[in-house]
């Protein structure tokens, strides 16, 4: 596993601070040139930076974007046999 640390997830920050090895700590990014986002809590600077580094809502917002686009086009098709159900009405009444 790298030493890095992901930049903040919030502002992007990469001025970062984290717990020493031992100590129970946590990631901070930097009030003065970040967000002070806090990271969750740990003991020991690989816990903490296993944590801060995870980022379930990535895998969230690549499904949600797959599932939008699925939509859309459902919604395009569905957009188009409605129109072609109306015509047909229309034809069928004007020819009434």
């Amino acid at each position: 596993m790298s030493d890095e640390l992901k930049p903040c997830p919030w502002c992007g920050g990469n001025y970062l601070s984290w717990a020493v090895p031992g100590e129970i700590g946590h990631v901070t990014c930097s009030l003065e040139y970040g967000c002070g986002a806090r990271g969750p809590m740990g003991l020991g600077g690989v816990i903490v930076q296993r944590r801060w580094n995870r980022r379930p809502a990535e895998d969230t917002v690549d499904a949600l974007d797959k599932r939008v686009l699925e939509l859309e086009a459902e919604n395009e098709h569905l957009r188009a046999r409605l129109e072609d159900a109306n015509k047909r009405r229309m034809q069928a009444e004007w020819r009434g």
